[in-house]
C-alpha cells in the first residue's frame, strides 16, 4: 500500500497518474478558491472527482485549442500528462494538458 494512493486530495496532481498520460473530458470549469492563492480557474471532469486547478501555462494551451470562452470547453477531452518543471530552483512533478491527437483538425498547410 502506498500513502499517495491511499490519501487523494481533491486536486489531481503528478503522482495520480502513476507516469502515464490520461484522456479525460471536461465536465465544468468554476473558479474557486484554492488554498492561499485565491480564486482559480478550476476543471471538473466527468470520469473522476478529483479536479484540475489550472495554471496559465494549461489554460494557454486549453484556450490556444478551443477558444478564449471557457464555457465553450464543456465537453472537450484533454490528455493529462505528469511533467516536471523548475520552482524554487528545484525539479519538481507538475501536469501538462494537451489535446488528443485525433480531436485535433488539420490546418490549411
Amino acid at each position: 500500500m502506498k500513502y499517495s494512493e491511499t490519501y487523494k486530495g481533491t486536486f489531481l496532481k503528478a503522482a495520480d497518474l502513476k507516469g502515464s498520460a490520461r484522456t479525460l473530458t471536461i465536465g465544468s470549469i468554476e473558479l474557486e478558491e484554492v488554498g492561499n492563492d485565491g480564486r482559480k480557474p478550476v476543471v471538473a471532469f466527468a470520469e473522476t472527482d478529483q479536479k484540475l486547478v489550472l495554471n496559465k501555462v494549461n489554460a494557454s494551451v486549453l484556450a490556444a485549442a478551443f477558444g478564449d470562452d471557457m464555457a465553450s470547453w464543456e465537453g472537450k477531452p484533454i490528455v493529462l500528462r505528469p511533467e516536471t518543471t523548475d520552482f524554487g530552483g528545484k525539479r519538481v512533478p507538475c501536469l501538462r494538458v494537451g489535446i488528443p491527437t485525433d480531436y485535433l483538425t488539420p490546418g490549411p498547410y
